[in-house]
């Protein structure tokens, strides 16, 4: 697989990443696993995104690993400004500096909790306005 392939592998991680937090609400509330707890379920989401993010960012590193080798002309295993053009070398080197993926286990942690959270923030939200339509149509129809 080359670099691109491996671009799109970190594009679908990372979509995964955001709906995590919801797959596993929906399958609490239609039963589908049984964790009824709703701390062992937003770490049990936690867990999983923080895997997720720190493996699409493993892979992004890998594609930009691939793409500096191939701008190795020698195959020495030495990148040096000689061997690639200007545009390149400026290519390489904004790769070099990357510092959401050097830094993705640690912002992962942060990440992971965001993103769960705002799931959870909207299931709560959900939950709220669906017993109030439900409490407004038993009072509407009389038997509140």
């Amino acid at each position: 697989m080359g670099a691109e392939g491996y671009k799109v592998v970190f594009n679908l991680l990372y979509l995964t990443v955001l709906f995590v937090p919801a797959a596993l609400l929906l399958m609490r509330r239609f039963r589908l696993i049984p964790i009824q707890s709703g701390a062992v379920l937003f770490a049990l989401s936690c867990a999983i995104v923080y895997v997720l993010y720190v493996g699409a960012n493993g892979a992004l590193r890998y594609s930009h690993t691939i793409e500096k080798e191939s701008y190795d002309v020698n195959r020495d295993g030495h990148l040096v400004s000689s061997e690639m053009a200007p545009e390149q070398w400026e290519r390489v080197e904004q790769m070099n500096q990357d510092t959401g993926i050097q830094m993705a286990p640690i912002f992962g942690v942060f990440v992971a909790i965001f993103i769960t959270a705002v799931w959870f923030i909207i299931a709560e939200i959900l939950r709220i306005l669906m017993s109030v339509i439900s409490r407004m149509s038993k009072y509407r129809r009389g038997d509140g």
